[in-house]
């Protein structure tokens, strides 16, 4: 059997994720974010890149919440010449609508991508290996190897297939988790 055009297959993914209902993804998201937390990978980072949420994505507010809580160095991306750019922020407050309508900081903070110990990353499916397919734009294709930070996907358990196309130049996740398990995909 031939794997679909990420185009495709992207639409698929979507389609299936937009159809979760909002408790739906509230109540997955929360057990996402209980993995998340229990990993050591994530107790022992000082700095944290984070995705914001937006729409039907995995719910990341609470989990900024929580490792600001712990007085963790937090940071998420903006869009600065067509490339994502970590930066601290100190509160979710400071989230404004950017680019495409997701939330990114109103006046960022620049952090270099070498200082970030863990990057939490969204996508659209992830597959077994840890190979993502994203929203097309490339964004986190530039960042990831700018920065040897541990790699963290976040999905639902319907967004993780067996087999994604991947290119030589797409760089996998180190983990993918889903509410049902997580998924080391280093082995």
């Amino acid at each position: 059997m031939a794997i679909a055009p990420k185009e495709i297959l992207r639409k698929q993914f979507l389609d299936a994720r937009n159809a979760l209902a909002k408790e739906e993804i509230a109540r997955k998201s929360n057990s996402i974010r209980k993995k998340l937390f229990s990993l050591p990978a994530l107790r022992e980072a000082k700095t944290i890149m984070f995705y914001v949420s937006f729409k039907s994505e995995v719910h990341t507010l609470g989990m900024i919440q929580r490792a600001l809580s712990e007085r963790k160095t937090v940071c998420v991306p903006y869009v600065d010449k067509h490339e994502i750019r970590p930066s601290i922020i100190w509160s979710v407050r400071e989230l404004k609508p950017g680019h495409f309508g997701v939330p990114e900081p109103l006046h960022p903070n620049p952090i270099s991508p070498a200082s970030v110990d863990v990057v939490i990353v969204p996508g659209v499916a992830f597959d077994k290996k840890g190979f993502r397919i994203g929203y097309g734009k490339g964004f986190y294709d530039k960042f990831l190897p700018q920065t040897r930070a541990k790699k963290i996907g976040l999905c639902f358990a319907s967004q993780l297939a067996d087999k994604l196309p991947h290119e030589e130049h797409d760089v996998g996740m180190d983990v993918v988790i889903t509410e049902k398990d997580k998924r080391d995909c280093r082995n």
